[in-house]
């Protein structure tokens, strides 16, 4: 087993905005009411990327959000989320969840095994992934970070490419990038 690496606060930010950030005119926030909502960025990017990774060594900032009742405001330390696809319907990565535990509806039979079919599958086509337990421990997140930015549909395909027919389902598969199939209402083909 590898020990976690964690990169200095000034590396993880430029890790981030390199890699992970497909927009970076919007982001989502923990919300308080504890879900994810949209916040436009207004130029405090770099402000909100340090409380997502310093917590309370961070200074505080201010986001706006739209709720059923209107607009508000929130002061805070927040954690941060990407959307994707970028505007111009691009990528910066890919991730495929592979679910597992009795909370989820569209549950692997073996998460463990089907991640691992899927990293060597990566492997085998030239593409570095990284491999996560999932916050609940059940299952797997599979990232693959892209050197340029893709087509959102090609990201799709790639990874729909490399998923193999022989995993044994619970139920549906489940996985994240089945999320960027629908952008504005509009399907990524």
């Amino acid at each position: 087993m590898s020990e976690r690496a964690v990169p200095a606060p000034e590396q993880a930010l430029h890790l981030l905005r390199r890699f992970f950030l497909c927009r970076q005119d919007q982001v989502a926030f923990l919300a308080p009411w504890g879900k994810p909502a949209p916040t436009p960025v207004n130029g405090q990017l770099d402000a909100l990327l340090a409380g997502h990774l310093q917590g309370a060594e961070a200074p505080e900032t201010t986001v706006r959000y739209r709720t059923s009742h209107g607009e508000d405001t929130a002061r805070g330390r927040f954690r941060i989320g990407s959307y994707t696809p970028a505007v111009d319907g691009t990528t910066r990565w890919l991730c495929l969840d592979f679910d597992g535990g009795p909370d989820h509806a569209d549950r692997l039979a073996d998460p463990t095994y089907a991640a691992a079919v899927v990293w060597a599958n990566f492997g085998a086509a030239g593409l570095p992934t990284y491999l996560e337990r999932s916050g609940g421990g059940h299952g797997w997140h599979l990232w693959c970070f892209l050197d340029q930015p893709i087509p959102a549909a090609k990201a799709r395909r790639l990874a729909m490419a490399l998923l193999p027919a022989e995993v044994e389902l619970a139920s549906v598969l489940h996985m994240t990038v089945l999320y960027i199939r629908h952008w504005r209402g509009r399907p990524c083909r």
